[in-house]
């Protein structure tokens, strides 16, 4: 019998609990990977060593947070069946995480400026980011003061880490909030 190795593997997660009677489990898993998360059919779970697959019910991935997920897999229709994966690593193939744009964590964007998209203004300088479950809130230190400004993909227009300079396109109205 052939496994497969870890090395073609990256793990994404682990399985925390339960979530009700009928085998459904939370999954935790690492920012970023929401995409790959719900559209894997199978996902690898370490027993003993070895990395055992399991496959997603039809529909059987829900997404509730940025890094958690109900996952409801084949082979698994209570509670109790449910408990034996509870603990354990989660992986997904290489091959089957998803290639899109990953907001990278907080320390990452700290004195980046700001500009608009749309007009090319600078906005200000990026002095603090936090956190919001999941969602990282810019704080940026404008001429009118401190502002929060929400990042997310659908914002970042362009973006250049040699030179620390991101473009928004942002909501009409945020900044005067």
């Amino acid at each position: 019998m052939e496994t497969i190795p870890k090395s073609d593997c990256v793990q994404i997660g682990i399985f925390l609990k339960p979530h009700g009677v009928f085998g459904a489990l939370q999954l935790s898993f690492e920012a970023g990977l929401e995409e790959s998360v719900e559209t894997a059919s199978c996902f690898l779970v370490e027993t003993d060593g070895l990395l055992v697959p399991w496959f997603t019910a039809e529909e059987g991935v829900r997404i509730t947070s940025a890094k958690t997920a109900l996952v409801q897999l084949d082979w698994v229709g209570d509670d109790t069946a449910a408990r034996k994966l509870c603990g354990k690593p989660v992986f997904l193939l290489q091959e089957e995480i998803t290639e899109t744009d990953i907001i990278p964590e907080e320390s990452f964007w700290l004195d980046w400026q700001v500009y608009d998209a749309e007009t090319g203004r600078l906005l200000g300088e990026v002095t603090e980011v936090n956190n919001y479950a999941g969602n990282l809130v810019l704080t940026i230190k404008t001429l009118h003061g401190e502002k929060l400004v929400p990042l997310s993909e659908g914002l970042v227009q362009e973006l250049d880490e040699a030179e620390k300079t991101v473009k928004l396109m942002l909501p009409e109205g945020l900044l005067d909030l």
